[in-house]
């Protein structure tokens, strides 16, 4: 009253809630106008919001009465927030890995996230269309020429070029440096899909809004932006946090690009320009009538140019990430390949010399049994043949059977017996892997001999004493059994007892030190069945990962069913 304001708009009175003025002057009293491409930005607290207030000019008439004139609505202010404090993550990502109680670091649960970045340039299929690549981004400055192709000639010059502006020069088959630079640079798309009546441009377009995926929202785009040199800017705020989950649900990057490259825009105006995209559910965000954070500040196109080169720097660790997870795999494969390689060709060694061994064993005891020289001996078969007696000691030893018969020409009597043994282990489903392990006294080979459903039959030598030792691997670590100084019989079942690997490993080795002078080795024997174990989980958490993986990627990208879903990562 007292400085004979108003608040009348024409010949309509108005409700007002505050009114206020600005100026600025030199030090020595000079008015200074203010920059009309930096403006001056304003936060004006209210005790109550009332949905039709609007904000008015203050233009003052001859008779000095202000008159307020175009009006314009009333922006509230987005609720600030630290980056710390918000949830930029899929809708539904925090609660699936709450409920199965995965680690709620959020260190963790970012590199989670950012792990299926890698799907960004490895998509196979898509029935909304994609852009596939190969290639490698020439490694130098966007030129003048190709500034002016790719954006008219407006953004700086890059420092170097990126993936994104290498396939747009790409499409340029007339511009400079076309075949230096592209010739191993190819593309392969099916975006008609989503363009059937495009022309080049609408292609271009489309491929920089989306960044060539229009699938789903990508993690380094997300990640790169939920960082502490975001704070005090429009996505620092509750308000774009809201968005965010509206953002994930569309499944298109060029949505959230609209928010993070627009950073001194009013949100509202950007949540309309997403309407104009098709996204109708911001409709109701563009009514909130949402403003900026802080539209002047001169360091939001560098936090641009800093948000790009973040996504870059993401894709680049989820890459790495991925390649050394992938060579690590490949060396542990290649490791386990190598081992069952040499365990075949030990094998075959080891069973070779045992029989060998067994059957000169077997040879010995004819000999002193007819008392003449092994070979010499011969008779006529029923069958009209002549057999050497060694042919018929190596049929007994080859198929483990008992030898009892007359040599004719010395008449003695030449017998081999082979006794009946058995043994059964209870519960064999539950181990990988279930080895009985025969250690003969008499001889320097060991015989190692597999079951079937828990139960071993094999025909042991009268003429020699044996330790057995029985071996069960299973996922949580180690079952044995072992028995002393026997040569036959039906043991039935026995009770196998949990020992540690190093227990496992002395047991087994003492039982082949213990008998001859020198043994054959088994140290790489039980190197392999160590390592076989630990590839059995190995391949364990490899399929429990992909599994685990699908089931994140569903929450992820909502877009992409089950099938489309590439196992990228796992």
């Amino acid at each position: 009253v007292k400085s004979g304001l108003s608040t009348m708009s024409g010949d309509r009175l108005l409700e007002t809630q505050g009114m206020f003025s600005f100026e600025a002057f030199t030090t020595d009293g000079e008015r200074l106008d203010i920059n009309p491409e930096m403006g001056v930005y304003m936060q004006v607290p209210v005790d109550e919001y009332k949905k039709d207030m609007q904000l008015f000019d203050g233009v003052k008439l001859a008779d000095g009465s202000i008159d307020w004139q175009n009006p314009e609505p009333l922006a509230k202010i987005p609720v600030s927030a630290k980056m710390s404090e918000l949830d930029f993550y899929p809708v539904g990502y925090e609660k699936h890995l709450d409920e199965i109680k995965w680690s709620k670091k959020k260190k963790k649960r970012d590199s989670l996230y950012l792990s299926f970045a890698p799907i960004e340039n490895n998509y196979t299929s898509s029935k909304n269309g994609y852009i596939s690549h190969m290639g490698k981004v020439p490694q130098r400055m966007v030129t003048p020429e190709e500034n002016l192709f790719l954006y008219s000639g407006n953004p700086p010059i890059d420092n170097s070029m990126s993936e994104i502006e290498a396939h747009r020069l790409s499409t340029w088959k007339n511009g400079p440096n076309w075949e230096r630079d592209f010739k191993y640079f190819r593309r392969d798309t099916v975006y008609r899909e989503t363009f059937p009546d495009s022309k080049p441009a609408d292609y271009d377009d489309f491929l920089v809004e989306n960044d060539g995926v229009p699938n789903y929202i990508l993690p380094s785009s997300v990640l790169a932006f939920w960082k502490n040199k975001f704070n005090n800017t429009n996505l620092a705020t509750r308000d774009f946090e809201k968005r965010m989950r509206a953002i994930h649900s569309t499944c298109n990057n060029a949505v959230l690009r609209k928010y993070t490259k627009q950073l001194n825009k009013p949100i509202s105006q950007i949540d309309k320009e997403v309407v104009a995209m098709g996204y109708s559910s911001f409709e109701q965000f563009a009514l909130e009538n949402v403003g900026a954070v802080n539209p002047n500040n001169p360091h939001l196109k560098a936090l641009e140019e800093f948000y790009q080169k973040g996504i870059l720097a993401l894709k680049d660790k989820a890459k790495r990430n991925a390649d050394k997870e992938k060579n690590r795999r490949n060396k542990w494969d290649k490791k386990v390949n190598k081992s069952r390689t040499e365990e075949t060709t030990r094998k075959y060694k080891r069973e070779s010399e045992a029989l060998l061994e067994e059957f000169n064993f077997n040879m010995r005891n004819v000999r002193k049994q007819i008392g003449k020289t092994v070979g010499l001996t011969i008779y006529h078969s029923p069958q009209g043949t002549i057999k050497n007696i060694d042919a018929y000691v190596w049929e007994a030893t080859v198929n483990r059977t008992s030898l009892d018969m007359i040599d004719p020409v010395s008449g003695k009597r030449v017998k081999i017996t082979y006794n009946d043994f058995s043994i059964e282990v209870p519960n064999a489903d539950k181990y990988i892997k279930l080895y009985a392990y025969l250690f003969p006294h008499q001889l320097n080979s060991y015989q190692r001999i597999s079951g079937s459903n828990g139960k071993f039959d094999y025909p042991l030598n009268d003429d020699i004493i044996y330790d057995i030792g029985i071996v069960g691997v299973t996922e949580d670590g180690y079952e044995y059994f072992q028995k002393q100084t026997f040569n036959g019989g039906e043991l039935g079942t026995i009770e196998m007892k949990r020992v540690t690997e190093k227990q496992l490993d002395a047991s087994i080795k003492q039982l082949n030190k213990k008998r001859i002078r020198k043994p054959m080795r088994i140290k790489d024997e039980m190197d392999w069945l160590f390592l076989e174990r630990k590839d059995y989980l190995e391949q364990k958490q490899r399929k429990e990962m992909r599994v685990f993986r699908r089931e994140i990627m569903a929450v992820i990208f909502p877009c992409y069913s089950n099938s489309e879903i590439p196992a990228t990562g796992s």
